[in-house]
């Protein structure tokens, strides 16, 4: 899987904890703690992985069997959702 570099600009408190997770000792570094956090919010909101699904299978970007496996949908569910 290819990497992609994300900039993103949060409140000072926010950019503090981010900052703070790898001297925790439970992350290598705030990349692996950023992607663990936004894995953790997409498997706790469905609707929100529904909604990421759908506006990236219209936008072509992925295919329907890529959209159903990231709403975690069968193929007529996901069609129905289309």
């Amino acid at each position: 899987m290819t990497s992609k570099t994300i900039s993103f600009t949060a409140p000072e408190l926010l950019g503090m904890e981010i900052e703070a997770s790898a001297s925790t000792g439970y992350y290598d570094n705030k990349s692996e703690f950023l992607r663990d956090a936004t894995r953790t919010l997409l498997a706790a909101k469905k609707d929100l992985r529904l909604a990421i699904a759908c506006e990236l299978y219209m936008k072509g970007r992925i295919s329907l069997g890529r959209a159903v496996e990231i709403a975690d949908v069968n193929y007529e569910e996901m069609k129905k959702l289309l």
